[in-house]
């Protein structure tokens, strides 16, 4: 059962899903996240990434986008420890520059339930969207529907496929996207390699009637002395030739952990994004 579970994740990559921006830790790897699921920012890629590793947790992120003039605030709550399930809460606040848009608002109640086992594990996320755009007239509020699978091996190796936006579009908002993630986790076989690599290929909207937009993104991140992160990722947009560099590091003391995060744009040099996170896991 479970090497056909595997090789029907490994076909589904070759097609996949969303792009999405949030969170520190996630970018500082590109958003190659969807199959590492190692903090509170999977919440939003991939909601079944809430039973990768048990645990509560608290997280608080701070972005600064330069290109779009926004700052972005996130916070998070996440319990997968004290029962077979996972529960997670986020939301995410668009703060604009010098009030020339309103304040846009997310938000995202997310489960997940191990199918026999954590081996496997099937979540979904109800969403919310508050986008309100004063140059267009019609929907403001937006409600959807995420849904997730992550595949675990005892080898280290991660298989995520996630599909977004389920229910029918309204408005502006974007149809269904399809993603797909893989990581792996060199720990388990070498245990003085703390090393996860990792990459997601993005289908955005798998309704759209044009050329669909493809995202490729790659990952990795590095643990020196159970202390310092060091994470380094590219993204490249095949339908706007459009590559992204981040990369990021912090510190991990304990149950708490301090990340920073760098963007830049390699296509457009002015484009570029800042970030800030503090995690606190129990």
């Amino acid at each position: 059962m479970q090497r056909f579970l595997l090789t029907v994740l490994i076909f589904l990559s070759l097609n996949s899903s969303a792009v999405t921006d949030f969170g520190v830790r996630a970018r500082s790897m590109a958003g190659a996240y969807r199959a590492v699921a190692n903090s509170n920012n999977i919440i939003p890629y991939n909601p079944s990434g809430l039973l990768k590793i048990r645990r509560i947790e608290i997280d608080a992120d701070f972005q600064i986008n330069q290109a779009e003039n926004y700052r972005r605030i996130m916070a998070s709550a996440m319990d997968s420890k004290l029962s077979s399930w996972g529960l997670g809460l986020m939301y995410i606040g668009d703060i604009p520059d010098a009030n020339q848009y309103p304040m846009k608002h997310r938000g995202f109640l997310t489960s997940s339930m191990p199918i026999l086992s954590d081996l496997l594990a099937l979540g979904a996320s109800w969403t919310y969207f508050y986008d309100p755009d004063k140059n267009i007239d019609d929907h403001e509020h937006f409600f959807n529907l995420d849904a997730g699978l992550l595949l675990n091996t005892y080898q280290g190796l991660s298989l995520a496929l996630v599909l977004d936006h389920l229910l029918p579009k309204k408005g502006r908002e974007k149809g269904m996207g399809l993603s797909m993630g893989m990581a792996f986790d060199f720990s388990p076989l070498v245990h003085i390699l703390p090393l996860t690599l990792a990459t997601d290929w993005i289908v955005d909207n798998i309704t759209s009637d044009e050329k669909l937009n493809h995202t490729l993104a790659v990952g990795l991140e590095y643990i020196a002395l159970n202390l310092i992160p060091f994470r380094i990722g590219i993204s490249s947009d095949f339908l706007k030739d459009e590559k992204v560099f981040s990369i990021g590091s912090g510190l991990i003391i304990k149950s708490f952990s301090l990340d920073g995060l760098f963007v830049q744009n390699l296509s457009v040099g002015k484009n570029r994004e800042w970030g800030i996170a503090a995690r606190f896991s129990f």
